[in-house]
């Protein structure tokens, strides 16, 4: 039976290769790495399965025999499954193509199916034969004993064993033919716990998967969970190293700045210290005027005693004379009486005879006076004299109580009491009386003297030729008005400085020029009040107490001829307008000015000088246009503003600029275009730096000579400077370098160099950096600087007169720092200082000064004692005072040197007295030597 069935299978088998071919390689999918367990465990089917005896899963080697189960419609003579293209549930098995529910031998006694992709295979697990000698045959796949000469019972055995098994496969083939319906059920059942099984295993393993997919996923959030911490904590590192930078930078700006607000500070401590020290000394000027003031008046009184003194003896001397001349008049007895006539009736107090009617005067006869009548003249006048002078110390006394009181009531908020004149000084031609409309608070003038009484017609004084026919005697001339008190004249000038006057006294003179009021507490200036004045050219009111509404409307706009106005020291916050068009020079320093419009100027086309010196200007207060009707203005001052931009407009013709002690951070392009002119440009004491130049500001200046760039934040010297100029101030800045060729562009050169008080060190000086100024450099200035060694290059300045590297960290001289041996000439220094610094005098080769003229000339002592540091921009003085026009920096320390002139005064005692110091080094002999012989 098993036979037949496995001849049918094989048959079948060749049937469905020939009938659909081999599958092509390309379509048949790879088989499985690792062998799938049988899905149906021990179960044994009751097909063809049922015929192979339970074994184990085996290999996949030998020759392909298919086997395809017939399904029920076929009645069992066709496969249960259709093998069409594209139906899946297919399986891979040694390169070829198996669908599903096919079962093949792909060796003996080994029987595979595949059951919805799954391969299932068992191999027949064959009894152990007892017998000496087996043989395996087509038909069985189990060995089978063999036995040529057989036992009978053995061999009866087998026979009956044989027997048996062909029943029981021809019981088999009868049920197999007569139930192949239950066959077929059975298969469909086992497939179909086949499917479940694999149903569930698929679940498991997709739940596996997705087990391990969340856990790989899980596993990747965690990594990514660990990089972002990671990352996080690389970002928070570097915020903090970040915030740790900001931290330093900030704390370093916080010290810079705290380091520049302490340099400000002591230069603000500075300035109001030389502030405070010029207010002394202009308190200690005007307390010497006044000591001067009274010393004068002290002179005046011993004067006017000497002189009453002296009066009063020459009465005396003339009475005397009188009573020795003077006859006594004869008695009608003919007696003489005593010399002191009697005052007869109707005759005056002085004992002269009442006047004569006028009939009675013009028939009289002239009588000649004798020697008594002239002493009785004379005598008159000097009592009306007397009388005159008594009045005058009078109304003196009253003027002073008038005085007292009017500066009391100074003190007190009521309008002040003017002053009055005091006569302490005569000037002709200048009258101090008061007009009709002056104030009723003004003292009364002084009532003039009595006339003179009236002489008899034709009378002539003793001594005396008579007058011609006609003629009359001239009355006297009234006495000339007094000056306030305080004041004094002299020619064409008028001064009333420190007078303690609270208005203008009300002047009328044809020939003043000048009027000085300084120093007084004038506040208001009434419209007219220079109208007397027609010429007068310079009025100074300097240090007052006048505001912008204290002076009245036209004060100034009338007086046609002046040409200088002095307004300084004020509380004016604005600019008094309308001015008279023949004004050359304003100054308005010191004051509360804030705005200038462009009105303001519009009719000083005369002005040359313009100070607005010390007040609260700006670039947004001072309109663009304020300056362009000053055609020909040539001197502009606007130290102490709040300037923060070189104001604009400035005009054509201006030729010094002095913008000291403001807020500057920028010099723009274009600001100077139209100031072609300008010559002197002041900027000291702003907050400029070397990047905040444009580098066409300046060098279109063409005729600039002077810059003034102290006390400001310059780290290099600045390029781009003009090539005209040949005065450079730098000192007090930061500067840590000088550029090589900065200066070569210049002609015909720089000749003042200002480098003093900065940070410069030796590597910051190349031997270039003075290039270009070889021939025209007179003065150099290095010191207090962080020099170690004497810079290269200063042998080429040729006409070098002034080199200061006093106060440096400088230790050695090189041989050819002054003296080269190229140049045979002589040097043209005047002046060397090398004094405060680290120089070992043995040390300084002998030739390094063997061309300078003088020993006179080089300041080598004193020099620093061991240990000491160089001088820091903390420690170093002050900024000098206020700048001059002219280029001449403050440096009158140097002149005091202590212990140079010793050192030379030494030196020369010691040639005079043979003593050349051969005991001392030899570079300092051989220059004494020198010295002595005439070779310097």
């Amino acid at each position: 039976m098993w036979d037949t069935r496995l001849a049918a299978v094989t048959v079948a088998a060749v049937v469905a290769v020939v009938a659909w071919g081999p599958l092509p390689a390309s379509a048949a999918p790879q088989s499985s790495a690792r062998r799938r367990p049988n899905p149906w465990g021990q179960q044994r089917s009751p097909s063809a399965l049922s015929a192979a005896p339970r074994g184990r899963h085996g290999g996949d080697a030998g020759v392909i025999s298919a086997l395809v189960v017939p399904g029920p419609d076929e009645g069992g003579t066709g496969s249960s499954y259709d093998v069409l293209p594209g139906r899946t549930g297919h399986c891979a098995f040694n390169g070829m193509q198996m669908f599903d529910g096919s079962v093949w031998s792909p060796k003996p006694c080994v029987t595979c199916v595949c059951k919805r992709g799954a391969v299932a295979c068992d191999e027949v697990d064959c009894p152990r034969p007892h017998c000496q000698r087996t043989a395996r045959t087509a038909a069985t796949c189990c060995p089978v004993c063999q036995n040529t000469e057989p036992q009978e019972g053995t061999a009866q055995t087998g026979e009956a064993a044989e027997a048996e098994n062909q029943k029981k496969r021809a019981r088999g083939s009868k049920k197999g033919r007569k139930k192949p319906d239950d066959e077929v059920g059975g298969v469909k059942e086992q497939q179909e716990q086949q499917q479940e099984q694999q149903r569930e295993q698929e679940r498991e393993q997709q739940q596996q998967q997705q087990q391990e997919q969340q856990q790989r996923e899980r596993e990747k959030e965690q990594q990514q969970q660990e990089q972002q911490r990671e990352q996080e904590q690389q970002r928070e590192q570097q915020q903090r190293e970040q915030q740790q930078r900001e931290q330093q930078q900030r704390q370093q700006e916080q010290q810079r700045e705290q380091q520049q607000r302490e340099q400000e500070q002591q230069q603000q401590r500075e300035r109001e210290k030389e502030q405070q020290q010029r207010e002394q000394q202009r308190e200690q000027q005007q307390q010497q005027r006044e000591q001067q003031q009274q010393q004068r008046e002290k002179e005046q009184q011993q004067q006017q005693e000497q002189q009453r003194e002296h009066q009063q003896r020459e009465r005396e001397k003339e009475q005397e004379e009188k009573a020795a001349l003077a006859p006594a008049p004869p008695n009608p007895d003919g007696r003489f009486e005593s010399p002191a006539p009697e005052i007869q009736r109707g005759a005056s107090p002085d004992g002269t005879p009442p006047p004569l009617p006028p009939a009675a005067a013009a028939a009289a006869p002239p009588a000649k006076p004798d020697a008594a009548e002239r002493a009785r003249r004379r005598e008159q006048k000097r009592r009306e004299e007397e009388e005159k002078r008594q009045r005058y110390l009078e109304e003196e006394l009253r003027l002073q109580e008038q005085e007292e009181v009017s500066a009391r009531a100074a003190a007190a908020p009521a309008t002040p009491a003017p002053a009055g004149p005091t006569g302490a000084t005569e000037r002709a031609g200048v009258r101090g009386d008061v007009p009709d409309d002056a104030p009723s608070e003004r003292p009364p003038p002084a009532p003039p003297p009595p006339a003179a009484p009236a002489l008899p017609r034709g009378f002539v004084p003793p001594g005396e030729d008579p007058p011609g026919d006609g003629a009359t005697l001239a009355p006297a001339a009234p006495a000339a008005p007094e000056l306030p008190r305080g004041c004094k004249s002299e020619d064409t000038t008028l001064t009333c400085d420190s007078a303690k006057l609270v208005y203008v006294p009300p002047l009328t003179d044809a020939h003043l020029l000048q009027l000085y009021l300084t120093g007084n507490a004038i506040a208001v200036i009434e419209a007219g009040t220079f109208r007397g004045l027609p010429r007068v050219e310079w009025i100074d009111l300097s240090r007052n107490q006048l505001t912008s509404h204290g002076i009245r409307d036209g004060t100034f706009e009338n007086v046609t001829t002046l040409k200088r106005l002095f307004l300084d020291g004020n509380v004016l916050t604005t600019i008094p307008s309308p001015l008279p068009p023949s004004l050359e020079e304003l100054k308005i320093n010191d004051n509360k000015l804030k705005v200038i419009d462009r009105s303001t100027f519009a009719s000083l086309s005369s002005l040359l000088t313009l100070e607005l010196e010390g007040n609260a200007l700006s670039e947004s207060t001072v309109d663009p246009l304020a300056f362009a009707s000053l055609a020909g203005l040539h001197y502009l001052r606007l130290d102490r503003n709040k300037f923060r931009l070189i104001p604009s407009g400035l005009p054509p013709s201006l030729d010094e600029l002095y913008l000291s002690d403001n807020q500057i951070e920028e010099i723009s392009n274009g600001v100077f275009n139209k100031s072609s002119s300008l010559s002197i440009l002041h900027l000291q004491n702003n907050r400029l730096q070397e990047t905040r130049i444009h580098p066409r500001a300046l060098i279109s200046l063409k005729n600039l000579e002077s810059i003034d760039f102290s006390h400001n934040r310059f780290v290099h010297v600045p390029s781009f400077l003009p090539t005209s100029l040949r005065h450079l101030v730098l000192t007090y800045n930061l500067l840590q370098r000088v550029p090589g060729y900065v200066f070569a562009h210049m002609s015909p050169g720089l000749e003042y160099l200002y480098l003093s008080f900065n940070r410069i060190t030796s590597d910051g000086i190349d031997p270039v950096s003075f290039h270009g100024m070889q021939t025209s450099l007179l003065e150099l200035y290095l010191d207090h600087n962080l020099l170690r060694t004497v810079p290269l290059g200063l042998a080429d300045l040729a006409v070098l007169r002034t080199l200061l590297l006093n106060d440096n960290d400088i230790r050695t001289v090189p041989p050819q720092a002054f003296c080269v041996d190229s140049n045979p000439d002589d040097s043209a220094l005047v002046t060397l200082r090398l004094d405060q610094n680290h120089i070992e005098r043995r040390a300084v080769p002998r030739t390094a000064f063997s061309c300078v003229r003088s020993l006179s000339s080089v300041v080598l002592r004193p020099q620093k004692p061991p240990g000491r540091t160089p001088p820091s921009s903390s420690s170093r003085r002050g900024r000098p005072g206020r700048p001059r026009a002219k280029p001449e920096p403050d440096y009158d320390d140097y002149e005091s040197h202590s212990g140079y002139e010793d050192e030379v005064r030494q030196e020369e005692e010691e040639y005079e007295e043979g003593d050349f110091g051969m005991d001392q080094d030899p570079a300092v002999w051989f220059f004494r030597l020198g010295l002595g012989l005439g070779l310097w």
